[in-house]
């Protein structure tokens, strides 16, 4: 079995840091990641992707990424699945195994290890 996801795109949302019981950082972080086709209107449409952030990861989005910063992340879906009264629903969340930041202000600022 293979559970790999590879996106490239623009923070939608800054992530914010928040502490678990157990002590460990983790954060949400919207992605924005265009589709490779245009539209029946000619115009290029794009994906928000919710990405979950743990631990070291966590604390360098929070502390480098900005609106719009370009960043490629690797990891995994998990699934989420619940059921109401009359409704099943099913949602997945990115989990990043490894981030990678594109932007040229990211990379070329030395106050960003």
């Amino acid at each position: 079995m293979l559970n790999l996801v590879v996106l490239v795109g623009k923070v939608a949302k800054i992530p914010e840091v928040i502490s678990t019981s157990k002590g460990n950082n983790m954060s949400y972080m919207l992605l924005e990641v265009e589709r490779s086709f245009r539209n029946e209107n000619g115009l290029i449409e794009s994906d928000l992707y919710k990405v979950l952030l743990w631990k070291g990861i966590s604390d360098e989005c929070c502390d480098v990424c900005r609106v719009g910063s370009v960043i490629g992340i690797k990891g995994r879906l998990i699934a989420d699945n619940y059921i109401t009264e009359d409704k099943e629903y099913y949602h997945s969340t990115v989990m990043a195994e490894k981030v990678s930041f594109l932007s040229e202000r990211i990379k070329n600022d030395p106050s960003i290890k």
